[in-house]
């Protein structure tokens, strides 16, 4: 597949351009030889950075308007999905990379995540390094790092959804119509943290993590971190079996906090 039918796509906005820095210095670090052209998703800011294709798209209209909007300015057939937060952890392999942009025109695919976040709920006949997605899987149109076929990410897009609504609402409904295949890679082609921001403030780990990068002038307080224990609860109740049980002490906490109220 040529270059051109390709491209970056990050999805963001101005309210999130404290995390542009680490993001894109992480990505190139990562990814020097990333053959796609960048493209970055923003109100009405650029990023300073030649590199990078910053997209303003005005007023904020929600996740899916601002994306809409976007992917009508910079037209590619495929794109490949990326957050601003979604911050590069380890080298990425191009060449795998090239591969899997293969196989989703092969199969003639909507879509190809590239983390098993979710995995895939079934195998493939004929690759070993990837996996179906079944139109009843909870995540079918997750917006983890994937290769999208531009056209189908458009046609799910409904002005004013947000990314939950994608995930889990509107745009969950509408991918389990969806004839052509969704695909997912059964071990990650891209490594990186997920996700820097939760609900607003910095994730604790990721403060870490970017720190241990060397970013050590960004001003984490000026949206807030969050508090060290909220983010070991949250991967306690993520953990596959303690997680049933933290997240029962957790609702029997929530039951006795409401009667002593």
């Amino acid at each position: 597949m040529s270059i051109q039918q390709c491209a970056i796509f990050i999805s963001s906005c101005d309210t999130f351009s404290d995390a542009w820095v680490p993001f894109f210095k992480l990505f190139f670090k990562y990814w020097p030889d990333c053959p796609y052209p960048v493209c970055l998703i923003t109100n009405y800011k650029n990023y300073p950075d030649k590199k990078v294709v910053s997209i303003p798209v005005g007023k904020d209209g929600q996740w899916a308007s601002n994306l809409k909007i976007a992917l009508e300015k910079y037209q590619y057939p495929y794109i490949i999905y990326l957050q601003e937060d979604y911050f590069l952890t380890s080298p990425v392999n191009t060449e795998k990379i090239l591969k899997f942009l293969e196989i989703i025109k092969k199969e003639n695919a909507a879509y190809l995540r590239l983390t098993p976040t979710p995995p895939p709920d079934r195998q493939h006949k004929r690759y070993k390094e990837i996996g179906a997605i079944s139109p009843e899987a909870s995540y079918r149109a997750s917006l983890q790092a994937a290769i999208w076929e531009t056209n189908t990410l458009r046609n799910l897009l409904k002005d004013g959804e947000t990314g939950w609504d994608m995930e889990l609402g509107g745009g969950r409904e509408r991918a389990k119509k969806i004839a052509e295949p969704f695909l997912c890679a059964n071990k990650p082609a891209i490594n990186y943290y997920m996700t820097g921001i939760v609900k607003g403030r910095w994730e604790y780990g990721a403060v870490k993590f970017l720190k241990k990068e060397g970013f050590k002038k960004i001003n984490f307080n000026t949206r807030g971190v969050e508090p060290r224990k909220t983010y070991i609860d949250r991967k306690l109740r993520n953990l596959p079996m303690l997680g049933i049980f933290f997240r029962q002490i957790s609702r029997i906490k929530a039951g006795l906090k409401r009667r002593i109220i």
